[in-house]
């Protein structure tokens, strides 16, 4: 409302105030007839001498200054929908993943790294033997992260299998 009264007040100088009266309401229908009871006002109360001006926000009023918005609480949550076997033979990994939310971004860390920018699908080549452990998470538009990122164990064993040689007799009756 302010801001309404300050771009109206800076079209006037402050000479020109004097002697004026300035009437507004905010939703002239809900305060019911405010143009006939501003007239009243003006007709019945004022100096003749007086303006009065009469400025109604109401229904056909459109404030450049007005906005609409949503506020977004729920967090996102964040789904693996691709992995590879556990234990894996491979020494490259790579996962897909998804989100409940739109507009979201992603975070990865594989094996307590820090969480850093990624996408769908996040590979990773060139793994040692061992456990590792990957979580993701996601970011909606709102800024609300995943408390709770989506995460996967596995383990990675090259080792070949040993072969292991019977030799039994050959009895040849």
């Amino acid at each position: 409302m302010v801001a309404k009264i300050l771009g109206y007040a800076g079209n006037i100088s402050t000479e020109e105030w004097n002697g004026r009266v300035l009437f507004m309401a905010d939703d002239a229908d809900y305060a019911g007839d405010f143009v006939a009871h501003s007239d009243a006002v003006t007709d019945n109360y004022l100096p003749a001498l007086y303006q009065a001006d009469k400025i109604c926000y109401g229904e056909n009023y459109t404030d450049p200054d007005d906005y609409t918005w949503q506020i977004d609480t729920s967090a996102s949550d964040t789904t693996i929908t691709g992995t590879l076997e556990d234990p894996s033979s491979s020494v490259d990994a790579s996962f897909t993943f998804i989100s409940n939310e739109p507009g979201k971004t992603f975070e990865c860390t594989l094996d307590g790294g820090v969480f850093e920018a990624c996408v769908s699908p996040k590979d990773y080549p060139g793994l040692s033997d061992g456990g590792h452990n990957f979580y993701v998470r996601a970011t909606d538009a709102a800024g609300n992260p995943d408390p709770t990122p989506a995460s996967y164990t596995w383990q990675i064993d090259t080792t070949p299998p040993q072969n292991i040689y019977i030799y039994l007799p050959l009895v040849i009756k």
